[in-house]
């Protein structure tokens, strides 16, 4: 998924946040689209019914090692076979109350692995009201709690491992209102407003549309289902509409047939899916279709269809506000082609677009047909490639949980960047990380990690900076580490490995010790400190060149001697990530590239060089996700203070960085000016290098202090100015 939230500006957010807090009681408003740079979430097969059977046979000879993973409810879904009349919500005039009730019946071809006495689904009170039930063909009672968002179906004798049951249920749904956290099922008017753009670029919905919307937790608001992402199954969805309306979702669509007053639909999946990524959307759109040859195989095609309003066909000035379907599509079969060669070919029988608007997110990849906001149409070449990439991961291998997310969208972030590497090369890839950083940085929940301990709201599971960003940085410095070769192998490892099923970070973390077995940095170490750790290193670093009567390779070359120490803190942080940190040695116009492996807080290397530099870059590529401080260059005669935060805010800690030419009893306090001790920050022996401090000092009042060095180069000091 690709939040929309990410390009609006706070003024824009707070706005948004007012019309999301009005949502229950009228009509959901426009959502508001920011102007910005940068974009951020008919073909007809019968399928052969022999494939599932024999689908259904291997997953039952599953049960043993389903058994082993301890499902929390003890069945896995085979199969959906889910009914959805939508006439009463497409035919009507608002887009609350009522008029949204629509019928549906589900089936649910289940296999129990364990005993079972009854079987517990998710089915949101308020929104989903069950009718009627059937196990088998007995009639049974269904338990559905009030305010509680699952349903019992009771069975008349217990069930054992390995059977298979199938469930029917007809229910309504019955919410009277469209979400306000963008979940469950969407209902709106023609000529509703829209989006409203800066600059008063209002633009109002074409037609009547109703879609569906689950990530992460809003399946079961619209249909009864095991609403995990673990719990993958085949499909097959019927949708009844008015005539002239199309209903589209996954696969290809199997049947089509129509009576004087309505169409339905029939779509079917070769594949298995979650229900998140199950969707139905439903307008008067049309539609054209192009065709992805396959990379494996040129002579097989899939289709890839698109599906619009006809206002958003051409670029129209003053018309559709420069909405532009084609343009903002032509990219996709090349797109699909560049992630083939990288990771296998593409997963699945078909692909596609289906347009919306209002929509919370930017878009989002529901398997084979990507949801995605209107005002993409607008160019969103970016947008486009992250949810083709999450065809691959995300719906080929599906995170095993919501804690997990990253391995969802964090992939698919990193395949932004390698969009721009498809057509520019390694430049245009370096570019688009640089935006990354510069985002990170910029956000409040950078100190987050990227393991979602309690995922209990959207904003925690797909926070930017760490989800998204972080989880493509990880990407990026496992590639630079590892180098392409091995990187790629890996990634397309993982994939085969999990194919249509799900994984978690430790899955991938095996995957690459079993590819990788002679990493520069161990790989267990690597994950725990960078997925599970909090907020990102802080280098500081100090170097000098070696004595000449140390022995060297050769009488040509010169040893530097580079002391690195990480200076970050908090709670959940690492002391050490540790990582491949490359150093740039530069004279003049002449440079050398060396890597240092980190695995201590403080580490001490060093490097034979062609010449003795004049300064050292750390990480001058960008290729770690990290904060740096200016390298120091020690001589026999100069410690160095560096006030990390100039001024210093009387409630904020104060962070030193000494750097010292050779090791010694030193004393660091801070005093005030005239002198009069304060408050002692270290006292004792300390080695050469650069060293880190962090204390809360009771200031008095604000002012001018002075953190000062007593050493055996006598007294040094430094000037901070506090601020209340």
């Amino acid at each position: 998924m690709f939040p929309l939230l990410l390009r609006l500006s706070s003024f824009c957010l707070c706005i948004f946040a007012h019309y999301f807090a009005n949502a229950q009681a009228q009509e959901s408003p426009a959502f508001i689209e920011c102007s910005g740079d940068h974009e951020q979430k008919g073909c007809s097969h019968v399928l052969s019914s022999n494939r599932h059977l024999a689908a259904f046979q291997a997953l039952k000879e599953r049960g043993t090692a389903l058994q082993a993973e301890a499902n929390p409810r003890g069945y896995d879904v085979l199969r959906y076979d889910l009914s959805l009349d939508w006439m009463n919500p497409l035919q009507t005039v608002s887009e609350i109350g009522n008029d949204r009730f629509y019928a549906g019946g589900q089936t649910i071809t289940l296999l129990a692995i364990r005993p079972l006495d009854a079987v517990i689904l998710d089915a949101e009170f308020g929104q989903i009201r069950i009718d009627s039930a059937l196990v088998g063909n007995r009639r049974v009672s269904v338990q559905q709690p009030a305010q509680t968002n699952t349903i019992t179906i009771p069975f008349s004798s217990r069930v054992n491992s390995g059977d298979t049951v199938r469930i029917t249920l007809y229910y309504t749904h019955t919410s009277g209102a469209n979400s306000g956290d963008g979940l469950g099922f969407f209902l709106y008017r023609k000529g509703r407003l829209g989006t409203v753009r800066r600059g008063n670029d209002s633009v109002f919905v074409p037609q009547r549309l109703a879609y569906t919307m689950s990530q992460p937790f809003g399946a079961k608001r619209w249909m009864p289902c095991n609403d995990d992402p673990s719990d993958k199954a085949f499909m097959r969805i019927r949708v009844r509409v008015p005539r002239g309306f199309t209903a589209i979702s996954n696969g290809l669509l199997a049947q089509k047939a129509q009576d004087s007053v309505s169409e339905t639909f029939t779509w079917a999946h070769t594949y298995v899916v979650p229900p998140y990524l199950m969707a139905v959307t439903a307008s008067k759109y049309d539609t054209y279709t192009e065709y992805y040859k396959r990379v494996s195989n040129p002579n097989d095609s899939i289709p890839v269809d698109h599906y619009f309003w006809k206002e958003d066909d051409t670029k129209l000035e003053l018309n559709n506000f420069n909405y532009n379907a084609r343009a903002t599509f032509q990219n996709t079969i090349p797109t699909m082609t560049a992630y083939t060669k990288w990771f296998g070919e593409y997963p699945f029988e078909r692909y596609g677009h289906v347009v919306v608007q209002p929509f919370f997110a930017g878009g989002m990849e529901h398997q084979t047909v990507s949801t995605i906001n209107r005002t993409w149409l607008r160019g969103a070449a970016t947008g486009i490639a992250h949810e083709i990439m999450h065809q691959w991961f995300g719906d080929k291998v599906t995170c095993a949980s919501w804690e997990h997310i990253w391995l969802n969208e964090g992939m698919a972030t990193y395949g932004e960047a390698l969009w721009y590497e498809s057509w520019g090369g390694l430049q245009w890839y370096n570019n688009a990380f640089e935006g990354f950083k510069r985002n990170y940085f910029l956000s409040v929940g950078n100190k987050a990690p990227i393991y979602v301990a309690q995922p209990n709201t959207i904003d925690t599971i797909f926070n930017y900076s760490t989800t998204y960003i972080k989880g493509a940085y990880i990407h990026h410095i496992l590639r630079r580490m590892v180098g392409d070769s091995a990187y790629f192998l890996t990634m397309r490892t993982y994939l085969e490995r999990f194919a249509y099923k799900a994984a978690t970070t430790e899955d991938l973390q095996r995957v690459f010790e079993d590819v990788v077995p002679r990493s520069p940095v161990p790989f267990a170490a690597f994950f725990r400190d960078w997925i599970y750790g909090s907020s990102h290193p802080v280098f500081s670093a100090a170097w000098r060149s070696l004595p000449n009567s140390l022995p060297k390779p050769s009488p040509a070359m010169e040893r530097v001697q580079v002391t690195i120490s990480q200076i970050q803190d908090g709670k959940n942080v690492p002391q050490a990530f540790h990582c491949a940190l490359p150093i740039t040695f530069v004279r003049g116009s002449d440079s050398v590239r060396r890597v240092a492996i980190i695995a201590q807080r403080r580490e001490i290397v060093s490097f034979d060089l062609p010449f003795i530099p004049e300064q050292i870059l750390l990480d001058e590529k960008e290729d770690v996700l990290c904060e740096k401080l200016p390298p120091v260059r020690l001589t026999s005669s100069e410690p160095y203070i560096f006030i990390v935060s100039n001024p210093v805010q009387t409630a904020s800690p104060l962070d030193v960085i000494l750097t010292l030419p050779q090791k010694e009893v030193i004393t660091v306090d801070v005093v005030d000016i005239l002198g009069r001790p304060l408050q002692t920050l270290f006292s004792g022996v300390c080695a050469e290098g650069s060293h880190s401090f962090r204390e809360r000092v009771q200031f008095s009042a604000g002012g001018t202090y002075f953190v000062r060095l007593q050493s055996s180069f006598g007294v040094r000091s430094a000037k901070i100015l506090v601020v209340p």
